[in-house]
């Protein structure tokens, strides 16, 4: 890809970037000009799919940094499960947050018998 000057005037810019597409093309001769490829890997692989290619990415990387990379075909799909577990709490405060409450609420509250229990449920007395 080769990377044009950027426009000088208003007029300029305004022929040059028409579209979505224009910018896009501008913005990926300016980040990749000799192509696209992951900052991380090299690989070109992630340019039409760049949000699996980064999933990936970091499961390799995860994969490298807590289990040092030996891993067992055996436990793959936990590893599997795990990992997608992290990935979809990554930035979920209040879901990691849960358990702790869970605990809290339990400390906190009276225990109940199944006497109390089944009275406010069937309504017997």
């Amino acid at each position: 890809m080769e990377t044009k000057r950027f426009p000088a005037t208003a007029v300029e810019f305004d022929e040059r970037f028409n579209s979505e597409k224009a910018c896009r093309v501008y913005l990926m001769s300016v980040r990749w000009p000799k192509g696209f490829c992951c900052p991380r890997c090299g690989n070109a692989g992630g340019q039409f799919l760049p949000n699996v290619h980064r999933a990936a990415s970091l499961l390799k990387r995860w994969i490298l940094g807590t289990y040092q990379g030996s891993i067992s075909h055996k436990h793959l799909p936990a590893y599997l499960n795990e990992f997608e577990f992290r990935f979809n709490r990554r930035r979920a405060n209040t879901i990691t947050l849960l358990f702790q409450r869970v605990c809290e609420f339990a400390v906190i509250t009276h225990p109940v018998t199944y006497k109390q229990l089944v009275t406010q449920h069937v309504g017997v007395t």
